[in-house]
C-alpha cells in the first residue's frame, strides 16, 4: 500500500475509535443539555412549565370516563356484572357488628 492509502486507513481507524467511545460523545451531550436548558429559559415562560402539566392532567381526568367506556365497550354492554370488592363481606360484617353494638347500648339505657 502506498503512503496515501496508509494515511487514509489510519485516519479512518482513529476516527472510528474516537466516535465509538463515550468520552467523545460526553462533551457533545453536555453541550446539548446546556443549550436546551438555555433555550428553555429564554423561550418558554416559567408559568407554562407549571400550568401546562396541570391542564393536561385535568383534561385526562375529564375524559377518563369516555376513554374507559370506549376501551372496554361499556356503552354497548350496559351494566356489567362485577363481583363485589374483596372487603365487601368484611364491610357487611362490620356494619352488622355496629348495629348489634348500638342495640346493646340502647338496651342498657
Amino acid at each position: 500500500m502506498s503512503n496515501k492509502e496508509n494515511s487514509i486507513v489510519d485516519f479512518l481507524v482513529v476516527s472510528w475509535t474516537c466516535l465509538t467511545t463515550k468520552w467523545c460523545w460526553l462533551p457533545i451531550f453536555i453541550s446539548l443539555y446546556v443549550s436546551i436548558g438555555m433555550w428553555i429559559m429564554v423561550n418558554i415562560h416559567p408559568l407554562a412549565i407549571l400550568v401546562l402539566p396541570s391542564i393536561i392532567t385535568a383534561y385526562a381526568f375529564w375524559n377518563e370516563d369516555k376513554r374507559l367506556k370506549a376501551m372496554y365497550g361499556l356503552d354497548r354492554a350496559g351494566k356489567q356484572n362485577v363481583p363485589p370488592p374483596i372487603f365487601a363481606g368484611l364491610q357487611r360484617r362490620t356494619d352488622q357488628l355496629v348495629e348489634e353494638y348500638i342495640q346493646i347500648l340502647e338496651e342498657k339505657k
